[in-house]
């Protein structure tokens, strides 16, 4: 199981800063491509999660946008411009209020309704995303990145058909839009298509090749298809052109702990962690890497810590569950494995984990109905083949035992 599922893609190169700002004082003169530049940047740094740059660079675009809206009141373009702003600084309601105003005076303005769209969907509004990206789509059918950013949307609420057939809209218009070729990936992903996948990131890559987050992705892919030396050499690649890559370096990590290279996968965490402190997968992931090495106190404290960051995360939840286990603490073990269960009612191993605990806490009937339930998850599953066994032994040993009783 790897820490990171995908990596959200720029797809488009972020103008420089400089080269933005002097667009928006041209943007009188040519405000059509001034609005375009704008909504493609924008798109790259709501998909990748922030852009990064120096603030203040913001702050000097955002200057000339109010001096542009103190002497034009009526100026959608400027209140679309200084939404793009906000929207970049992570100041969503103030983003949100500008593009709304951009809309009051010009209520057929495709573009701002595309900026709100992604605005919308940075907040988890993905429904309402939905809405602005269709109608920015009614009023310029050949807005491409459009229908490119409402693939991420259907995607965001599990639409895996529509987002595929979104990004197959955006590339009939523009072939050469990566981004869309990136977006098509992440949905075949998802939808356990991994050579699809691939295929998609290979074209991501081939129209640009400095795509960290391609190659991330298509790491993840050749991983799930068990192909774990194309998975790390797509991990390096990564990495290699982004070094501050957070996901990247978990991603790698989950791999050399999945084939037992645990001492370097807690290099690849700790390096995730520096870079993002609140990665719960980060500390999960290195807190398994700490158990497979006998270091249980570490990896409590780091399963510990992944819940203080999210108390969803199951995996550590069982993770946790099984080191209690471990060092004999059969109630504290008890009470996670029954955690995770609360997070995901589908992990077959959590089950077996809990009736072993139960038993231990002669808790039997509920040691029983745990086996049974993880009989019927693990179903035919070869890699299960002995645990099912021993689990079948036990519910006829408990059935006997209790109806003896």
């Amino acid at each position: 199981m790897l820490c990171y599922r995908l990596s959200l893609p720029p797809g488009f190169e972020i103008p420089k800063i400089e080269a933005m700002i002097n667009v928006a004082v041209a943007l009188f003169r040519s405000p059509a491509v001034f609005l375009r530049r704008f909504s493609l940047a924008l798109l790259v740094s709501l998909l990748a999660g922030g852009c990064g740059r120096d603030m203040t660079d913001y702050e000097r675009a955002k200057a000339k946008f109010d001096r542009d809206i103190k002497l034009n009141p009526e100026s959608a373009e400027a209140f679309n411009g200084r939404g793009i702003i906000y929207t970049y600084q992570g100041r969503f309601d103030s983003a949100l209020a500008d593009f709304d105003r951009a809309l009051e005076i010009h209520p057929n303005f495709a573009l701002a309704l595309n900026n709100r769209g992604l605005a919308r969907h940075r907040l988890g509004q993905y429904h309402e995303a939905i809405e602005d990206f269709t109608r920015a789509l009614d009023l310029d059918a050949g807005l491409a990145m459009a229908y490119n950013n409402r693939s991420m949307a259907h995607r965001s609420i599990g639409d895996l058909e529509g987002a595929v057939a979104d990004c197959d809209s955006a590339l009939t218009i523009e072939p050469q839009l990566a981004m869309a070729h990136l977006n098509r990936g992440l949905a075949n992903y998802e939808g356990g298509h991994y050579r699809r996948a691939v295929t998609d990131f290979d074209r991501a890559i081939a129209l640009d090749a400095g795509l960290a987050q391609a190659y991330n992705n298509r790491g993840l892919a050749h991983y799930e298809h068990g192909d774990h030396a194309r998975a790390r050499a797509d991990f390096d690649v990564a990495l290699g052109l982004d070094d501050t890559y957070a996901e990247a370096f978990a991603n790698r990590g989950c791999l050399r702990r999945d084939l037992g290279e645990y001492e370097a996968a807690m290099l690849d965490f700790s390096r995730a962690l520096e870079l993002d402190s609140l990665s719960d997968e980060a500390y999960a992931g290195r807190a398994y890497a700490c158990y497979r090495t006998g270091r249980l106190d570490e990896a409590v404290t780091n399963f510990t810590t992944a819940l203080q960051i999210n108390r969803h995360n199951h995996l550590a939840w069982y993770g946790r569950a099984i080191t209690f286990h471990k060092t004999g603490q059969s109630t504290l073990a008890y009470a996670d494995y029954r955690m995770a269960l609360t997070v995901d009612s589908g992990f077959a191993n959590t089950y077996v984990g809990l009736a072993m605990a139960a038993e231990e806490m002669g808790r039997y009937e509920e040691a029983l109905a745990a086996y049974r339930s993880f009989v019927r998850l693990a179903g035919d599953d070869p890699s299960r083949a002995a645990a099912v066994e021993r689990s079948r032994q036990r519910i006829a040993e408990l059935s006997d035992n209790l109806d003896s009783e």
